[in-house]
């Protein structure tokens, strides 16, 4: 996975706010630095499911187990993650994100 702060900047809103299963909360220019920060080595999706919200705007809910760290800090687990998604500006970005632990 390449650590590409433009491309990650350019897939969120201006506005994008995120908060993480480790209750941080992230806005865009937050989320851009972190993308050097963070070594994955793992993210398995499963569970997805989306909801048209309007023409422009898309809730996906999912769940996740990751494995990663950032500095030197593990942060993996297993999430429930919420994701709403609009269409602006010729594309889809990312406008809200958050995960929420469950289990282990």
């Amino acid at each position: 996975m390449q650590k590409d702060r433009a491309t990650v900047e350019q897939l969120v809103t201006e506005d994008h706010m995120s908060i993480t299963g480790r209750k941080r909360t992230y806005n865009r220019n937050d989320i851009g630095a972190q993308v050097n920060q963070m070594d994955i080595h793992q993210y398995q999706v499963s569970n997805q499911q989306c909801r048209n919200l309007s023409d422009q705007k898309v809730l996906i809910h999912f769940e996740t187990r990751i494995n990663a760290s950032s500095n030197g800090r593990n942060e993996n687990g297993n999430f429930a993650v919420v994701s709403v998604w609009v269409q602006e500006n010729g594309g889809w970005q990312e406008s809200f994100y958050q995960e929420t632990r469950i289990g282990d």
